[in-house]
């Protein structure tokens, strides 16, 4: 079973919040359950039989990883280049940084810890770290 890529079109500059991304991952689960004719009232599977049974995993581990794919890209790219200089950009929005909090989320798995963009740079310029990183995957209650 292939998601559907339209789903997450431009999704590498998402910000998303804790309700957001488990609503996704709801919405995901849910179309997966009507695609596998699974009704929730008569067998009571949890998420992780569901992600077994279409051999998929959580929407929002797939966008981490085209999240990170994406921005470690812009980062290696010379510092000239627009896609560098403005893929971590800063705004002076009210919630201004929340984007990068988010990579720095995928990058350590931790909230509390908040990277600067030049750690976050730093962290993509080894592309093989990098992309260890990407493909390692979120484990539950992580």
């Amino acid at each position: 079973m292939q998601h559907v890529y339209l789903f997450f079109c431009g999704c590498e500059s998402w910000s998303l919040t804790e309700a957001s991304s488990e609503k996704l991952n709801c919405i995901a689960r849910t179309f997966y359950r009507i695609i596998c004719g699974i009704k929730q009232s008569e067998s009571h599977k949890t998420n992780e039989q569901i992600y077994a049974i279409v051999n998929q995993i959580p929407i929002t581990e797939k966008l981490r990883k085209r999240q990170l794919e994406f921005i470690g890209h812009c980062l290696r790219m010379p510092p000239e280049e627009p896609a560098n200089i403005y893929a971590l950009y800063q705004s002076r929005v009210r919630e201004k940084n929340k984007y990068i909090k988010q990579i720095s989320k995928f990058i350590t798995y931790d909230s509390r810890l908040k990277l600067t963009t030049a750690e976050i740079s730093k962290y993509a310029s080894d592309k093989r770290s990098w992309s260890s990183l990407i493909t390692e995957s979120k484990k539950p209650g992580r």
